[in-house]
C-alpha cells in the first residue's frame, strides 16, 4: 500500500505535481499580500516552482552547503499531518526584518537579537501559514499550522534535522520554489518551501488527486 501511493509513483506524478502547483499559486500570492501588509511596500511574486527534489538538490538549489539559511519549521496538524521548513538565505531574511523594523521605526542590529528574533518569527509564521491555509483550502479541510521553530545554519543542516525528525526518505522531497520582490529594491528573494508529508496524509492527497 505504502509503495502505491509514492510520490515517484508514475501514474500518481503528474496529478499531484498539478495538483501541488495550485496550492503553490494560491500559497505564494497569500504570502506576498501578507508580505506586502506587514512592510507596508508594494510585493511582486514570481509563479512558483514545484519541484520533487533529493536532499543534495535543496542544498544546490539554495546556493551551496556553506551558505547560512534560516529556516523556520512549522508543524500542521488537523485532517492532513506534515511539516513545512521555509529556507531562505541570510542575507534575504536580513533585508526583509530591517525593512519591517524600519516600518516600525525600530532600528535593525541583528537577526540573533531579541526583536529582530521576534520579528523574523513572525515574518515565518506569515510565511509558512500562507502555504498552510492554501493547502487547507484546496482540501476543503481546517489545517493548524504552528508557530515556526527558527533555526540559523547550513542549509544541509537544517534540511537533515527535519528529515531526521519526520523519518523521512531523502530521495523524495516536495519543493515548492518561488521568489518575491520588494519592488523598490528590485531585488528578488527565493524561497524554498519544503513539505514534508506523513504517509496516512500522502494517501489521503493522492486518493483526492485520483479522484
Amino acid at each position: 500500500m505504502a509503495d502505491s501511493y509514492s510520490i515517484n509513483n508514475r501514474h500518481h506524478l503528474p496529478k499531484f505535481i498539478d495538483m501541488l502547483k495550485e496550492v503553490a499559486n494560491i500559497g505564494a500570492g497569500n504570502a506576498a499580500t501578507a508580505l506586502s501588509s506587514l512592510l507596508d511596500k508594494k510585493v511582486n511574486m514570481r509563479v512558483p516552482s514545484v519541484h520533487i527534489y533529493t536532499y543534495q538538490e535543496v542544498v544546490e538549489a539554495n546556493g551551496n552547503d556553506e551558505n547560512v539559511t534560516v529556516g523556520g519549521l512549522s508543524q500542521v496538524s488537523g485532517s492532513l499531518s506534515s511539516q513545512l521548513l521555509l529556507l531562505m538565505s541570510y542575507q534575504n531574511v536580513e533585508r526583509w526584518i530591517a525593512n519591517l523594523l524600519q516600518s516600525q521605526n525600530e532600528m535593525f542590529s541583528s537577526l540573533y537579537d531579541h526583536m529582530e528574533q521576534s520579528a523574523l518569527a513572525e515574518l515565518m509564521n506569515m510565511l509558512t501559514g500562507a502555504y498552510a491555509s492554501a493547502l487547507g483550502d484546496f482540501f476543503e479541510e481546517p489545517l493548524f499550522c504552528s508557530l515556526p521553530a527558527i533555526s540559523i545554519d547550513m542549509s544541509a543542516a537544517l534540511i537533515s534535522d527535519a528529515c531526521i525528525t519526520q523519518s523521512y526518505d531523502y530521495d523524495e522531497l516536495l519543493v515548492i520554489q518561488t521568489s518575491m520582490e520588494i519592488v523598490e529594491e528590485s531585488k528578488e528573494e527565493l524561497c524554498h518551501l519544503l513539505i514534508f508529508l506523513d504517509n496516512h496524509s500522502l494517501s489521503e492527497i493522492l486518493k483526492k488527486c485520483d479522484g
